[in-house]
């Protein structure tokens, strides 16, 4: 039995999850399975991986009835796996050659408590939009400040598209809570805390995000986020969550702040994150991202709080409270 298994979740990115295994190929640490769990992609994806891959591979493929969203199916990945180590990778994420290596070494290094976290880095011959630009350059801030020890990684800078952990640890846990959608990654990340793990960051365990998103499921984001935002705070009273978030934003400039609060008063939201956004793909067309990356973080932050503050009108803390949300792996 291998000593990790790698867990992909897959829908509907035959291209990009055949680019993903290709990278596998070539890790120069062999000591690892595969485990490919397809989401309902049509047609399967049991159909679509390349044949020389799937010899050199030799993923188990794990099928689920329906689209059940990320948290499901990694929780049916981890539980169709035996191996001391989980590691996640996103189907649109290639590898670098010695990512299995570094993260197994960052696992002999930190401990049987620690959780390591590989950057999310934007590719040499990627052509990205101006919105995953900015998703790529706001995951650059977070890594620099980690290197510079601004502050060390914590569970909020735990993003499954490039990371591990032993499987005890997940499964003790109770594994990804299937009902978030949008921050599964970071509430599983919170439980681990609260038992004790450590997390720690591996920056040359590098993943190449091949991002492709539309302007609007990238403005989609947001809101969801405002969503289990909300969840988290009720789930957590403990983290104070929707006041850390308001302390947070208060550190934004004030000009952005200004902005925003124009636009809701005006009730002018929607035209002004669409001016936002048309302005900066003008920007990034001409090369200006300098100008392209404050836009768009001011049109996310629009969109975050108006969902954040719908969210809160009409608080779904009962039913979380009664139990309607539940984790999807219990340990032995």
């Amino acid at each position: 039995m291998a000593r990790a298994d790698v867990v992909i979740a897959t829908y509907n990115r035959h291209a990009s999850l055949n680019r993903c295994l290709e990278a596998l190929c070539l890790q120069t640490e062999p000591d690892f399975g595969v485990i490919l769990v397809d989401d309902g992609s049509d047609p399967p994806v049991s159909r679509t991986i390349e044949a020389p891959t799937l010899a050199a591979l030799r993923p188990r493929i794990v099928t689920t009835p329906g689209n059940g969203g990320p948290a499901r199916a990694r929780n049916l990945g981890v539980r169709a796996s035996e191996a001391e180590i989980v590691a996640f990778i996103d189907d649109d994420v290639v590898a670098c050659p010695e990512w299995m290596e570094r993260h197994l070494a960052a696992h002999d290094a930190g401990g049987e408590s620690g959780i390591v976290i590989g950057p999310l880095r934007a590719p040499a011959d990627w052509r990205p939009t101006a919105w995953n630009l900015w998703e790529a350059r706001t995951l650059e801030v977070e890594y620099r400040r980690m290197l510079q020890h601004v502050y060390e990684p914590t569970w909020r800078q735990f993003f499954t598209g490039n990371a591990s952990l032993r499987r005890e640890t997940l499964l003790a846990a109770g594994g990804f809570n299937e009902t978030f959608t949008r921050a599964e990654d970071i509430e599983l990340a919170y439980r681990m805390h609260r038992l004790g793990a450590r997390f720690l960051f591996e920056p040359s365990a590098i993943g190449w995000h091949y991002a492709e998103r539309t302007i609007a499921s990238w403005l989609a984001i947001p809101r969801a986020y405002a969503r289990f935002d909300v969840m988290i705070d009720s789930l957590y009273p403990e983290l104070e969550w929707l006041k850390l978030i308001e302390s947070e934003f208060r550190l934004r400039h004030p000009f952005s702040r200004a902005g925003e609060a124009t636009l809701r008063r005006l009730s002018a939201e929607t035209p002004g994150v669409n001016v936002a956004v048309a302005l900066a793909r003008a920007f990034h067309a001409a090369g200006l991202s300098r100008l392209t990356v404050p836009l768009l973080s001011f049109a996310y932050s629009v969109e975050h709080r108006r969902s954040l503050a719908r969210s809160t009108a009409g608080h779904g803390s009962a039913a979380i409270a009664s139990g309607e949300i539940q984790q999807g792996v219990q340990g032995p």
